[in-house]
């Protein structure tokens, strides 16, 4: 059995799937691989649970990656696709992140290797009924995800923790505010307020992606979560700091059929009203429920939406502060 090592984060296995059926029979004549997914820290290892939803894949598990933190590094610069073919007993190691963050678009990296949009996922029946109770529960409820480490302590000096709590105000008048993450994910459960579902740490990642399926909308910085969320036709609103990295990077892994019809818009921190704009969007008959379809839209909604520009970088992305 083929063995394929990806880079970890549910974001950017994401962006490997949408070329691994083809991966699959241009390099494995058919053969279904192992996915193994690239590991520095056992406390931050949530892959699998994605992972296992994809018919097309067995679960591989996690490589150790210690010795080799210099290599893992090496995927994320230079602007070109990481693909070693035979290395470390790993039939395939690629990874799609540098070019993406410089501004490529997806179907120019490698394009022997076609996109399936729309890879399958199966969710397991336990979650799925977990999130229809849910739903049945607290319907209709949006799901919420920002972050208060890393990089992303930057981009609050832009949408502020102020600008949150107004955000999640105004959800409250109309939707259940379902809070999400992983239990190190504090920030999060420090904005709770009345009526709202504290699920950060607490939920599987089949249970996450499964209420993804009932949620009326899916709101945060951008992150793997919310990328599984809009490939799940959740209708997303994916915040981005788009003076971090190359502009089109919010919109270069995206189907063009979600840009246009609006199932996921990338929502620039820095421009104003950002709040309105949102929930604008999501109260709008055109943002589908989990019944009904959407009405179309321009992919383009003035200066806040990104629409879906596809060209070549002109410029690196930048450091984040």
């Amino acid at each position: 059995m083929p063995k394929v090592l990806v880079a970890p984060g549910s974001g950017d296995i994401h962006w490997v799937m949408l070329k691994m059926q083809s991966i699959i029979k241009n390099q494995f004549e058919g053969e279904i691989p192992e996915v193994w997914v690239w590991s520095e820290n056992q406390k931050t290892e949530r892959s699998e649970g994605y992972v296992r939803t994809l018919p097309f894949v067995k679960w591989g598990g996690y490589f150790r990656a210690e010795k080799h933190v210099a290599v893992g590094q090496q995927v994320f610069v230079h602007g070109k696709p990481w693909i070693m073919d035979n290395w470390n007993g790993f039939d395939l190691f690629v990874a799609f992140n540098a070019p993406l963050g410089w501004g490529t678009h997806i179907s120019k990296i490698v394009p022997r290797w076609d996109i399936n949009w729309d890879y399958p996922m199966q969710l397991d029946l336990e979650d799925a009924r977990y999130a229809r109770q849910f739903r049945e529960d607290h319907e209709p409820f949006v799901m919420v995800s920002f972050f208060g480490h890393s990089f992303y302590q930057g981009w609050l000096k832009r949408f502020t923790s102020k600008d949150i709590r107004n955000l999640l105000g105004r959800l409250r008048e109309r939707y259940t505010v379902v809070l999400t993450g992983r239990e190190w994910d504090t920030f999060m459960s420090a904005h709770r307020g009345p009526g709202d579902v504290d699920l950060v740490g607490k939920t599987s990642m089949g249970q996450l992606l499964a209420l993804m399926k009932e949620a009326r909308a899916f709101v945060g910085h951008a992150a793997g979560n919310g990328m599984l969320a809009q490939h799940l036709n959740c209708p997303t609103f994916m915040l981005w700091d788009m003076q971090q990295w190359h502009a089109h990077f919010a919109t270069n892994w995206v189907s063009p059929n979600k840009l246009a019809d609006c199932t996921y818009r990338a929502l620039d921190i820095r421009k104003p009203d950002l709040v309105d704009f949102i929930m604008e969007r999501i109260n709008a008959k055109s943002v589908p429920s989990h019944r009904g379809g959407a009405q179309r839209e321009s992919a383009h909604d003035g200066p806040l939406g990104l629409g879906g520009s596809v060209g070549e970088a002109e410029r690196p992305p930048t450091a984040a502060g």
